[in-house]
């Protein structure tokens, strides 16, 4: 999957399909007409759609907290190293949600 085609929202999309393990339910919403798939989660409190993982700070503090709980803070932290360019007290301090899925991805072995 190539992450620079992606949407926001699809990135939110994997990060509720492989961080949370929530499945997507296709079809309620259908497809945009960018090509993109509308996922409803049945997320809780309330949501039907992923939480803004990749544009939210404190929705992606949320994710972070996840890994940790799922013993992967660890790889995440060198998977964000390596794409923030800096060392994990540095890239902790100044990635973007973005950065921050994408390396939460490749923690669980996404190849984005």
């Amino acid at each position: 999957m190539n992450w620079e085609e992606m949407t926001p929202r699809g990135w939110d999309a994997l990060v509720a399909e492989h961080i949370y393990g929530r499945e997507p339910l296709l079809g309620r919403h259908g497809l945009h007409e960018n090509g993109d798939i509308e996922y409803s989660w049945g997320y809780p409190h309330g949501h039907n759609t992923a939480p803004n993982y990749s544009t939210n700070a404190s929705v992606a503090d949320e994710m972070e907290n996840e890994l940790e709980r799922q013993g992967l803070d660890s790889i995440y932290l060198v998977k964000l190293s390596q794409i923030v360019g800096a060392n994990p007290i540095v890239a902790l301090g100044t990635a973007t949600p973005e950065q921050r899925c994408r390396a939460a991805l490749r923690a669980k072995g996404i190849n984005v």
